[in-house]
This record gives C-alpha cells, structure tokens and sequence, in this order.
C-alpha cells in the first residue's frame, strides 16, 4: 500500500519524512530500516527527522496513525454511500476490501508492525489496538443496523476474516483470493440473514 505514495519535492519536509518511512517499513519491515534510509530517501536529514518526530518510535507511531486514518476514512467512505441501507452497507465493505488486496499484497501493516513490535507496551501498539477496534465496532454495528440474527458472533467472523486476508494470498494468485474472499464475506453476511428454517430474516 505503501509503495504506491509518491514522494515530491515540493512536500514539506515532516510529509516527505513520513511517506518515506511508510514506504520502506512497508516494504522492507521496521527493523531493518535505518533513519540515515529513511531521510536520504525523503531528501531529508536525520536533524530534521529528530525535530520532528523525536525518535524512530514515534515516527513510526506517526506512520501508523496516518495509515489508520487514511484507511478508516475508507470505511467511513463506504457507511456514508450507504447510510439509510446497513445491508447494502456490508456488500459495499465488502467490494471495497476485495478492491483493496493488490495495495496489500505484503500484508497488512498493523499486522505486520505488531508481529515486529513484540514488547505490547511500544506505544505502537495503542495505535494497532485502537484500528482494530474501529473495524470491529463498525462492523457490529452495521450487522445490529442490518438486523442481521447474532450480530457480535457475525461482526466477529467478518473481522476475522478481513484480518486473514495476507494469509489467503499466500495460498491463491489476486484473481482467485479476490473471489474467494468476496464469497467467504458475502457467506457469512448472508447465513446471518436466514432463520433457523433457512428463510430469510430480513427483506
């Protein structure tokens, strides 16, 4: 995801910073990244990436908040089209997380910080949380709007299937993860739908 930013010159020098970090920890992990990398690669200098982030830390902290923003503003994209309809709702996350996997085709970038920030209190980690939950809380949320039977046990497998996504591409190419991902999600929103004789409970 990342890797699709570009770098201007025109950028002031904190944006520059930034979107070269993003596009190295997501491309080559946060550990292996060094800060001379990083502010040679945004023009910059470490003096400069010092005064404005503190620390790798935060300017990691920093990648991964506007990371976070940048894709909640996705989901709230996606409520916004469709808020008289919770239903329709759902179908839309779910064209638009199916649209979204060639951005992801190195993982997800909280997934993988966590995996790389091992000590839970970094303070990365409050940022990690606080995304998930956002996605968790929308998703029950949009499943109780939908009138969808179990809505926390439905908003759980939704979640969980989202957060596998870098997992299923290791085992298909785009075309077939695309479509299996659509089924898993569309699945498992419909199941939700039908009463215990397999009608639907909803119109």
């Amino acid at each position: 995801m990342a890797s699709g930013m570009k770098i201007s010159p025109k950028d002031a020098p904190r944006d520059r910073i930034l979107k070269a970090a993003g596009m190295l920890f997501y491309e080559r992990g946060i550990h292996t990244v060094s800060v001379d990398e990083i502010a040679a690669a945004a023009g910059s200098n470490k003096m400069t990436l010092y005064r404005h982030f503190g620390s790798k830390d935060g300017l990691v902290v920093e990648w991964l908040l506007a990371t976070s923003e940048s894709a909640q503003a996705k989901w709230r994209n996606v409520e916004a089209s469709n808020q008289m309809d919770a239903l329709a709702r759902l179908h839309g996350l779910v064209d638009m997380m199916v649209s979204q996997i060639t951005a992801w085709m190195r993982g997800c970038p909280f997934g993988n910080s966590m995996a790389e920030l091992s000590d839970p209190a970094h303070p990365a980690h409050e940022v990690i949380r606080a995304y998930f939950t956002y996605q968790r809380d929308w998703l029950e949320r949009a499943c109780r709007d939908a009138g969808l039977r179990t809505p926390q046990e439905t908003a759980d497998a939704l979640f969980y299937i989202v957060r596998g996504t870098s997992a299923g591409l290791a085992l298909d190419d785009q075309a077939q993860f695309a479509e299996r991902e659509r089924r898993a999600l569309s699945s498992v929103i419909d199941s939700a739908r039908r009463g215990p004789a397999g009608l639907s409970d909803v119109a």
